[in-house]
Order: structure tokens, then C-alpha cells, then sequence
């Protein structure tokens, strides 16, 4: 509680941010849409729920703008899963792919974080997709977080993709009720 017991006039500004603690259970797409997929080493698409710790693992974004309009300075939040941890494409440490991910999105800028990715586009029509590397470092079974997109000059061109199924990271793999 903030009280003035002075004879002037106090003035105060109150600012907060944060996480919702419960995520939107709904995609949605105005002008534009976005979508994730989990690729392994080799380049086949994967679920999330058997990934082995110390495994990499491809995430391809891609855009799609909506209504035959070309968009512009779209920026995409994709936070990342706990028990992930994002490869740095700059390091020679970084693992090595056996396939060459989709990746021909014009981007302005990317900015890695410990928690997501940034991407800022240039301008596209049609379809566009963004590939990044993540390395499985910590087990346990984690909800993954929604993708979401947005044209900075246009905020109501916005996307959001819900995600229900779970990331699950073992020390070693788990076979399958079909036992394979």
C-alpha cells in the first residue's frame, strides 16, 4: 500500500508482467497462421512424448499469411518446452543434422534466449518456415508451450497454436506399448 503523508502530490507508476499461470486452451488464426513440428536427427517427424536425454531435436516453424495478403515485420514467440535447452547454430559444439531442415524464412533478426526463440521476418506471401536445433537435457515430463505470432504494425493479424500433448524426456529410451 502506498500512502502520501506529505503536504505534495506523490505520483507513482505500477508495472507487472508475466506468464498466465494457465495457458489459452485454443488456436486461433486473423490473417495468419502458425504452426510447429519435431523432426529427429535423420529428419523424421517425431512426437514428444519418448525424446532421450542428450537427443537433438529439429523445430520447423512455419508461417502461413492468410487471404492471399503478403505480410511484413511479423514477430514469433516460441517459448521453449522445460528440459529443453536451444542449440547455438554459432557454436562448432552444436551436433550435426544427417538432413538439411526447411529454413526459407526471410528473417530481419533472430534473438536465442535461455526460455525461446524471437524470430522478426521480412516480408512473405504464402508459406514460410524457420528450422532450429534443441538438445533434451533434463528428464521429466513438461507442458509445451504454445507457439504465437504476430504483425508488429497490425495487431490484429495474430496467431496462436495450442499444444496439449506433453514433453517427456528419458535417460534412455522407453519402448512403446507396441514394443518397438
Amino acid at each position: 500500500m502506498v500512502k502520501n503523508s506529505g503536504e505534495t502530490p506523490l505520483y507513482y507508476n505500477f508495472y507487472t508482467e508475466g506468464t498466465p499461470l494457465v495457458k489459452r486452451e485454443k488456436t486461433y488464426a486473423n490473417g495468419l497462421k502458425v504452426s510447429r513440428k519435431y523432426f529427429d536427427e535423420n529428419g523424421k517427424e517425431i512426437n514428444l512424448t519418448n525424446v532421450v536425454q542428450g537427443k537433438l531435436i529439429v523445430v520447423s516453424v512455419e508461417l502461413e499469411a492468410l487471404n492471399g495478403r503478403p505480410l511484413d515485420n511479423v514477430i514469433v514467440v516460441d517459448m521453449l518446452s522445460a528440459g529443453f535447452e536451444i542449440e547455438n547454430p554459432r557454436l562448432r559444439t552444436s551436433g550435426f543434422l544427417k538432413f538439411t531442415p526447411a529454413s526459407d524464412m526471410a528473417l530481419e533478426y533472430q534473438d536465442i534466449r535461455d526460455d525461446r526463440i524471437l524470430l522478426f521476418t521480412g516480408g512473405f506471401s504464402g508459406k514460410v518456415t524457420f528450422s532450429y536445433a534443441v538438445r533434451a537435457v533434463t528428464p521429466g515430463k513438461y507442458t509445451i508451450p504454445n507457439i504465437f505470432a504476430e504483425a508488429m504494425y497490425d495487431p490484429d493479424i495474430k496467431a496462436e497454436t495450442y499444444e496439449k500433448e506433453y514433453l517427456v524426456v528419458s535417460p534412455e529410451a522407453i519402448p512403446d506399448k507396441t514394443g518397438k
